[in-house]
């Protein structure tokens, strides 16, 4: 009696869940992978890459948060910054570097209905 209770409770609690995800889950396989949101570049004036700018986010309004420098500042070829992961929404993204004014912009990230929309930016920094 009390197994067939919990039983229907927990194919209650599934079927809700099933009602919470997303319905692309349902027409196509998503993956368990976490993905970044977006990613910042930052050139100068002159095309170079700077890989050593300040480059941080707020989410929604919320407070700035600090990026990741990939794959680090060594490699002047293809640094990029890393934003947040699994995020979807408004970001405003802000770039600084001493000697350079500091330049906003904002980035509209969606949902592909598994992941977020991958969102590449290229800011480019002036004296």
């Amino acid at each position: 009696m009390i197994r067939g209770i919990v039983t229907k409770a927990l194919v209650a609690a599934f079927g809700i869940a099933a009602l919470a995800m997303s319905p692309a889950c349902f027409t196509e396989a998503c993956t368990l992978d976490a993905r970044t949101s977006f990613s910042v570049s930052v050139f100068d004036a002159a095309g170079a890459r700077i890989c050593d700018a300040t480059v941080s986010y707020a989410h929604e309004g919320g407070p700035f948060r600090q990026t990741q420098l990939l794959p680090g500042p060594n490699d002047q070829s293809n640094c990029y910054y890393a934003g947040p992961i699994e995020e979807v929404g408004r970001f405003v993204v802000a770039v600084e570097k001493q000697g350079y004014a500091r330049q906003t912009v904002s980035v509209d990230v969606e949902d592909d209905g598994c992941h977020p929309e991958f969102e590449s930016v290229r800011v480019v920094l002036t004296r």
